[in-house]
Parts: structure tokens; sequence; C-alpha cells
């Protein structure tokens, strides 16, 4: 299973409801059990740990020695013979980075693989899934929150977690490896909120993109780089197709059907529902892959830097459960 992703059931939750909880929920930060269990499902510790009271070992004898990955594929691991897991938090470097160093607030991608203490066999990989992994820094497992903390893109990584900044030595959800567990992690970008937030500010506006969003009965207002503001004209009818509207294009590198898109992104719906992840500060990653994605709008070809908005028709839930309403959103497109 893919990593932070849940399944996607209506379109609407597709682009973000899931994260965002757009889709009639309460918004009151309730986590709802994620089926993978992976470093980046983990919001699973009731009390997060003080990393700067954290004892962090750079080494230890007992680490096992990794390979390297290769496309589509994880990295062998050997293992010293009898040896103990480390008590302590271990963070080896096996390569340093020059990149931009992680921080409290990062959104962070990286290439990892995953083993519990002593098994030859990965419980998760992203090598083996063929793109790195984005997640946020405060929504990871504690080993992994106070363990990347400071490290650079570009770094290397060998890290051994004690079951206590894990998952537990008795996981809630029987799917979680227990105990010790030891990940090789490629550090492949970090952006703090400030950088995140300013994703579209040197975007060149599109010529008619305003008029055309006018005639769908929508207005999107607010500077490029901050928040944007969405009303939907009273009585408009509701929308019968989705669509895509570039409002600014990016100078950045053009999004593939394989990437996953990050950026800050607020919505509206014809029944008067509005949510934003500017104020949230929760950056929302939209995988491009996802096949409801692919049906509705084509994020491919549109630049790194970009504010596009998206419509969306009425939803019909494929469990048979309510419509979503239709629905607009604005996505400032900040990497992939």
């Amino acid at each position: 299973g893919n990593l932070v992703r849940r399944s996607l059931t209506a379109a609407a939750a597709l682009l973000l409801a899931a994260s965002l909880g757009l889709a009639g929920c309460s918004g009151d930060g309730k986590k709802s059990a994620k089926a993978a269990a992976t470093p980046t499902s983990a919001a699973t510790q009731q009390e997060k740990v003080d990393c700067s009271k954290l004892k962090i070992d750079t080494d230890s004898k007992a680490l096992p020695t990794i390979g390297q990955p290769s496309s589509n594929k994880a990295p062998a691991i050997t293992w010293v013979k009898g040896a103990k897991a480390p008590t302590n938090l271990t963070v080896k470097t096996i390569k340093a980075g020059s990149g931009a160093a992680v921080a409290a607030d990062s959104n962070v991608a990286a290439n990892y693989s995953g083993w519990k203490w002593d098994s030859a066999t990965t419980f998760d990989s992203s090598f083996e899934r063929g793109s790195a992994t984005r997640f946020s820094l405060n929504g990871v497992i504690d080993g992994w929150r106070c363990g990347l903390l400071g490290h650079k893109v570009g770094d290397v990584l060998e890290i051994s977690i004690p079951g206590k900044l894990a998952y537990g030595d008795k996981p809630a959800n029987p799917q979680a490896p227990a105990g010790t567990l030891v990940f090789y992690v490629e550090l492949t970008d970090a952006l703090t909120s400030a950088q995140i937030s300013a994703a579209s500010k040197d975007a060149t506006p599109v010529e008619g993109a305003t008029e055309e969003l006018e005639k769908n009965g929508i207005t999107v207002t607010g500077k490029l780089g901050q928040a944007p503001s969405i009303t939907i004209k009273a009585g408009i009818s509701a929308p019968t197709s989705a669509k895509l509207i570039t409002l600014a294009s990016g100078n950045g590198e053009k999004l593939t059907d394989t990437d996953t898109a990050l950026g800050y992104m607020a919505m509206a719906t014809w029944d008067g529902n509005k949510r934003s992840s500017w104020t949230e500060s929760s950056p929302q990653p939209v995988q491009m892959s996802v096949s409801q994605i692919k049906q509705l709008v084509d994020l491919s070809g549109i630049p790194v830097g970009s504010r596009v908005v998206i419509i969306l028709p009425p939803q019909a839930s494929s469990q048979g459960g309510q419509t979503t309403p239709a629905s607009v959103y604005v996505f400032d497109i900040a990497a992939k």
C-alpha cells in the first residue's frame, strides 16, 4: 500500500477531502485509521516526544550493513549476527548532502525502505513503488520526526528506531510492525511552510483566465503567493463536468502523471461550505497516478509554481452514500 494515501472514494475526497476533512467533517483534528503501516501513516503517539530532550546516537556497532537500492528494488540488508538493537534512536549519516535543512515545519520528500530488527524482508519501501514519498515532518512517527530534524536534502541515512519511538512493542494496529525498526532513507526535498505558501508569488497570470472563471460563476481574489478567496455567484447552476483553469503559470518543472503535486489549497462548495489548508498550515499532496484524479482533471504538463482552479461537478459516493456537492478548488503547486 502507498504510504500516506488513504483509499479515495468520491472524487472530491480525491482531491482533498480526506486530508482537509472537506466532505462535511467538522475538522476536529481526529485522525482516521490508515491502513498502511508506514512512518508517514503514523500519528500513533498520544503525546509527541520533545526532540530536544531525546538522546540521538550517530552510530552503533549493532547497525546492519545496507547496500545500494536500485530502481523499483529495495536495498539488500546484512545483519550483525546476534547483535541487540540499540536502545537509543540512532541516525547514521551514510552520505552527507548539501541541500536545505529539515525544519520542524518542513514538508519532506524521501525515498526509503524499512525493516523490523533482524528481518530480511522490508515491511515498506518507496523504492518498490518507484517514487519518493512526501510527508509533513509533524505527521510522522517520533523516530522520523526527531531523527530527520536538521538533516539536509541529499543526506543518505540509516536510522534505528526503538519501538517506543515507532509503533510500540505491541502496536494497536495489527498491520504495524512491532519493536525496533531500521530504515534506509534518502532525503530528496524539504520545504518550509513559508516556502510552500509563497509558491505562486512569481507566477505569470494567464490572459483570459479570470474571465473564463467568471463565465462559470466563480471569482478568485487574493494576491499570488497568498491565500486566495473564492466566491461562487448566487443562483449559478452547478457544473456538469470537471474543468481545469490555470490562473497563473509558474516557472518550475512540469508535472508528470507519476508525480505527487504538493501545495496549499482553498475550496468552496455550491452548498456554501468553505475550507482552506492555508489557514490550517496543512499542504495537500495530490497523487497524480490515482485513477480518479486522472479521470477528472489532468494536471500533467502544468509547471510547479502555478495557481490552478479545479471545478468539479457533484460526485456520487461509490459506497452509495450522499452525493458530494459541486466544488471549486484553488491549488497553488509548490513542489512535485
